[in-house]
């Protein structure tokens, strides 16, 4: 029997010869605090659909459509959203603890003060997001890219942005404590008050006039708090990125 949901037990939808995936697609526009937690709505057109403060706890919404919808507070921990596309997406305050956002394109979406702790964001693309304020603690970014994107007064401690593109991102008060930032794309990224305590830089790099890609080195981070900080090592005919590069935002 289907039967569509509020959280707090309130029937949307109900029909007998109907499954939740099909409700859903026939009340787009009455899905605010819906309860669609373990839901399998993988590869639908959600587009614009208001969820605000709904539980997608561990739903599988992997290659989902969900451009421009309202996700502010909605929980989706645990969910699958791989290779899903929430481009312009609001997910401000959403709780997406260890969800699966592999390859998902996220370009321009909010996530500002979202819970992101243990989530999986490898190769996605946030390319101008929002992340301010979010938690990210463990979150995994690599060769994410974040160009462009807003992660001022991030925690991100233990993330990797191993191979991730930060470049012109805000990073200004983010904490990067103990994160893996080995060979990611600092070029013009703003790493002002950042703290970097017992990040790994190696291999990070800025990009010169030439686009050839240059060292970044502790003289590129003043300002950011260092301390145990693994930086590159570049070689004695390696050029800085504080000695001819465009350099790091600071």
């Amino acid at each position: 029997m289907g039967v569509l949901r509020r959280t707090n037990g309130e029937i949307i939808a109900q029909d007998d010869g109907k499954t939740i995936r099909q409700l859903v697609t026939e009340h787009k526009d009455d899905l605010e605090r819906a309860d669609l937690h373990w839901q399998d709505l993988h590869g639908l057109d959600l587009t614009g659909v208001d969820l605000k403060d709904a539980d997608l706890t561990e739903a599988n919404l992997h290659n989902a459509v969900l451009e421009g919808a309202v996700l502010e507070r909605t929980t989706l921990t645990g969910a699958d959203a791989t290779e899903a596309s929430f481009r312009g997406a609001n997910l401000t305050d959403a709780d997406l603890r260890g969800a699966g956002l592999d390859f998902a394109d996220l370009r321009g979406a909010d996530f500002a003060g979202a819970d992101l702790r243990g989530a999986y964001l490898a190769g996605a693309d946030l390319k101008g997001a929002d992340l301010s304020a979010a938690n990210l603690k463990g979150a995994d970014l690599s060769a994410a890219n974040l160009k462009g994107a807003d992660l001022g007064v991030v925690n991100a401690t233990e993330a990797s942005f191993r191979g991730a593109n930060l470049s012109f991102a805000n990073l200004a008060d983010a904490s990067l404590k103990d994160a893996d930032l080995r060979g990611a794309n600092l070029d013009y990224a703003d790493l002002r008050c950042a703290i970097l305590y017992g990040a790994n830089l190696d291999d990070a790099y800025a990009v010169d006039d030439d686009g050839n890609r240059v060292a970044v080195t502790a003289a590129d981070l003043e300002g950011a708090y260092l301390a145990g900080a693994t930086l590159p090592s570049p070689g004695p005919d390696t050029p800085k990125a504080g000695t001819g590069a465009p350099g790091i935002g600071i």
